[in-house]
């Protein structure tokens, strides 16, 4: 699922052949929300979020599964997914925006800044600038912020019963980690075997067979979870990614 909210969150992006895209290490993306109220007090965390960064342009993307949040109370998670956010019909929540400042992300050091976009949580979009900090530490960036979310801005509807449980402000801590993003090599249906392993290098195994059709070769690239069949022909007519 992280792979695919990776590939929508660089679709967005509209990626340039020269943009410097980085994207958020594996689970150290993470959104926290804090609700506080006389009677009780309701936080939970998300650690499955993904998020891109175009150093290039300021563009900044976060894709956020809504079932990651995760509750000390399972009953509250229950009703958080199936009664307030409707999880099955609005799986995520998201947020497209730009950085408004100009950053040297060459040099180290902390800046402050905002950005402004399009949030979308529960089927609705809000235009929001927020405030926070960029960090950028021996070649890595990070991403903090803090901000609130009024939940009438995005048609939550909370039961009568439970008003004075839940704020009617939701207060949201994003932290996230980002390395630079490279861009794996393709494989295009056409290719010849060579082709192949110039661009991926050898596989971890193949299988021959031989018909009275001719030769067809399984090259498995176990690593890359993709395996390739060579046709009689000697060129790429199939491509698996598993």
């Amino acid at each position: 699922m992280k792979k695919l909210i990776i590939i929508t969150a660089l679709i967005l992006f509209k990626v340039g052949a020269y943009a410097q895209i980085y994207k958020s290490k594996e689970d150290a993306c993470k959104v926290h929300f804090f609700s506080a109220t006389s009677i009780r007090n309701i936080e939970a965390n998300n650690k499955i979020a993904v998020s891109i960064l175009n150093t290039s342009t300021g563009d900044v993307v976060f894709q956020i599964p809504n079932i990651g949040f995760k509750f000390e109370i399972p009953l509250m998670e229950e009703h958080f997914n199936e009664n307030y956010m409707e999880t099955d019909k609005f799986p995520k929540s998201s947020f497209k925006g730009k950085i408004n400042e100009k950053i040297d992300y060459s040099k180290d050091g902390e800046y402050k800044a905002t950005a402004t976009g399009t949030f979308s949580i529960h089927g609705q979009a809000q235009q929001k600038t927020i405030e926070g900090t960029v960090i950028v530490k021996n070649g890595e960036i990070s991403l903090k912020a803090e901000f609130n979310i009024h939940i009438a801005d995005y048609k939550i509807e909370i039961p009568s019963v439970v008003t004075q449980d839940i704020a009617e402000d939701v207060k949201v801590n994003i932290d996230c980690d980002y390395v630079a993003y490279v861009s794996k090599p393709s494989v295009k249906v056409g290719m010849t075997e060579d082709e192949v392993v110039k661009l991926l290098g050898e596989p971890e195994d193949r299988t021959v067979t031989t018909t009275k059709g001719g030769t067809t070769r399984m090259l498995f690239y176990n690593n890359r979870k993709t395996t390739i069949n060579i046709g009689t022909d000697g060129k790429v007519d199939y491509i698996n990614n598993y």
